[in-house]
Formats: structure tokens, sequence, C-alpha cells
């Protein structure tokens, strides 16, 4: 597999359980289908400025609203494309386009996928367009390049390095907490990912989880650190 196929295997598959309050879009809401490009795939393309579009048709909650705002105004995602379809459709897509192709049945067997992001192409897939699994790709997209440059000892200015020691600190707290069954299997994964070496991978999954995932927020809202989303917005 490619490495950026082996990225996409360990980045964000899990975050497909994770969902609780946050409910999908539904085409009473809007017509998803009315935003972005056709492709011959059958999925639909957005650049930036049809992603601005879906987000103000999203009606998006304060605390999402807030983080997107963040993400918009780093210019984090400004070159990423968005690909909407069924996983079929995707992997078609990839294939045509020659992106790092990853088949329905890999997809599959990663769980019940609902969106994934290749950060070595700018390309973040969604096979659910939920509120939850946009936001949550588009934190892996903004941040997953920073967060893998720390640990690769790339050089880094001292408040952005700060930072991601300060995030990891957060992210042993959450791990450290006595969880229910709404947050044991994100502290299980992230635990799971680190005992694989996935230090990166586990850093960049706890950010999105504890900035989207309503029963993580909660959480995190009883630890002693700064909260997460004023510390994610120096990466």
């Amino acid at each position: 597999a490619s490495n950026q196929a082996v990225i996409v295997s360990k980045l964000n598959p899990a975050q497909a359980d994770f969902t609780n309050d946050i409910a999908p879009v539904t085409p009473e809401k809007f017509n998803l289908l009315d935003i972005g490009e056709k492709h011959p795939t059958g999925v639909k393309v957005l650049n930036n400025q049809s992603l601005n579009l879906l987000i103000r048709k999203m009606g998006l909650s304060p605390t999402l609203q807030a983080v997107y705002d963040r993400i918009r105004i780093a210019g984090a995602v400004q070159d990423y494309t968005v690909v909407h379809g069924t996983v079929e459709q995707l992997a078609a897509y990839a294939d045509i386009e020659g992106r790092t192709v990853l088949t329905p049945t890999q997809l599959r067997s990663m769980g019940k996928v609902r969106g994934f992001t290749v950060p070595g192409e700018k390309t973040i897939y969604l096979v659910t367009p939920s509120k939850e699994t946009l936001i949550h790709e588009l934190i892996h997209a903004a941040t997953f390049e920073t967060i893998s440059s720390y640990y690769d000892a790339a050089p880094m200015d001292a408040q952005t390095r700060y930072t991601i020691q300060r995030l990891e600190h957060l992210m042993d707290q959450f791990r450290d907490m006595d969880h229910g069954t709404d947050t044991s299997d994100v502290a299980a994964t992230i635990s799971e990912l680190l005992g694989q070496g996935n230090r990166a991978v586990a850093l960049n999954e706890f950010m999105a989880w504890g900035l989207t995932n309503q029963a993580v927020i909660s959480k995190l809202k009883g630890t002693k650190a700064s909260p997460l989303v004023q510390l994610a917005k120096d990466v």
C-alpha cells in the first residue's frame, strides 16, 4: 500500500462510531446534490467556495461553527477538495483522478466509515455528510501536517511546539479519566494508536474528537488544562 493509503487506514475511520448527539444533515435541511460539481463517477466535488456555501446551509451548532471559523480564518483548508459519494463512487473517483485508491472492501474493513482524509492529496472524502463528520475531517486536514512535523522533529516555532505539548498533556488527562460507554471507545482507540506508535495519528484523532464530539467535549470540561479549542487555534 502507498504511504497515503497507510495514513488513511489509521487516520479517522474509528470516528464513524462516535457521532452520538449531532444529527446528520437530512434532505429536509438542504439538498447536498445542489452543491458542488458533479463528476462522471456520480460523486459531488466541492471546492473552497462550495464548502463555505455548504457550511452556511448546514446551520452548525455554535461549538462546531467556532471550530470551522478558526479553520477558515487560518486558511488551513483553502486548497482542499471535498468529495461526497458512496464508497464505490469514491473508489472510482480516486482511480480515475489518479488519487490514492482504497477499494470499497478496504474502506469497509476499516469500520463503518462516514468520512476520511488524505492529507498528502488535500482531499476529504465524505460518505455520510453529517455535521460532525465534516468538521472532524476538516480538523484532520487543517492540523495533521503540523502534528506530523512535530513528531518528525521538524523545525517548528516555540509557540506551536509548546501548544502541541499541552495538547499531549490534555490527551493524557483524558485517557486517565473514568469513561462511560459514550467515551470509552474513543479513549480505547487513542490508547491503541499510541500503543502502535502512531503518536501523531493519536493526537490528531484526540483533537478531532475533542472539538466535535459532544460526549468528549463534555468530558474535557472538567479538566484543568486550557480549553482544547483555545489550544487548537495555535496548531
